[in-house]
């Protein structure tokens, strides 16, 4: 915000690198500390001693160092604003000016109290002059570009986290589908090929009993036509012995004739 402040005082007319000590005794009195809390020459002698060595203005070092003096003196936590601080009781800025340098070294965290003193004096002050009416508009308006790319920053970190987590969860469906899948089509292709090996066996024992069918019968027809050449042997047989005894013929022939007639 200082900076801000400096470059619009050094864009100011007449433009310059630095802030000469009109535009520094304007800024003081457009703030209400000159001379109502500071004198004319208080303020000049304010302004020569942070001045850069060679010119006639301030430039941003000695810019700090005189605002710093100034918030401190006047607007420290010590006070309320628009009431002398104890360093303003003894007589001259000097030795105002040398009592806040020894303090600014010898307190124990001194970052704090100036800070806050900067703080009060840079948004209660000099954001409401009207000279650096830009300047806020500026801040402002870089504090909410800020703020937008924090929340858009927010928005992305969000929107990324969905964008992931919703392909993690796709990415988990569609495995578990194809878990399931595999499986389903594993489980079909084992009872496929259940079905294939009970088809095949149900065929070959098929075969089986059609071929032992066909063995038993054909074994039954040899096993008939061997009894059949055995009793054609057997009759042939009993048939020359009964040629080679009559007697023994003659009686076979009348014990059939008998068998006959008792039929009969």
């Amino acid at each position: 915000m200082l900076r801000q402040i400096f470059d619009m005082l050094c864009r100011s007319h007449p433009p310059a690198l630095g802030v000469d000590s009109v535009k520094f005794s304007k800024l003081l009195y457009e703030a209400k500390i000159q001379p109502k809390l500071l004198s004319i020459g208080d303020a000049a002698f304010l302004f020569a001693s942070n001045l850069t060595p060679g010119l006639y203005e301030m430039d941003f070092g000695g810019f700090i160092r005189a605002v710093e003096w100034v918030a401190q003196q006047f607007y420290s936590e010590n006070g309320a604003k628009g009431t002398s601080s104890p360093s303003k009781t003894l007589p001259g800025i000097q030795h105002g000016m040398m009592k806040w340098q020894l303090s600014r070294h010898g307190e124990h965290n001194p970052d704090d109290r100036l800070l806050s003193s900067l703080r009060r004096f840079c948004y209660e002050i000099l954001v409401h002059l009207p000279s650096l009416t830009s300047t806020w508009c500026e801040i402002m308006n870089s504090w909410r570009f800020e703020r937008k790319q924090q929340l858009m920053k927010e928005y992305a970190l969000k929107y990324c986290a969905a964008t992931r987590l919703r392909a993690t969860w796709i990415g988990f469906v569609t495995w578990r589908i194809f878990l399931h899948r595999r499986q389903r089509m594993r489980e079909e292709r084992q009872a496929a090929i259940k079905l294939q090996s009970f088809v095949r066996g149900r065929r070959q024992y098929l075969e089986y009993q059609n071929i032992r069918r066909i063995t038993i019968r054909t074994q039954r027809r040899v096993h008939a036509r061997s009894e059949l050449r055995r009793l054609r042997a057997e009759r042939a047989a009993s048939l020359g012995e009964m040629d080679a005894s009559p007697s023994v013929a003659s009686a076979y022939v009348e014990a059939i004739e008998c068998q006959d007639s008792c039929k009969a």
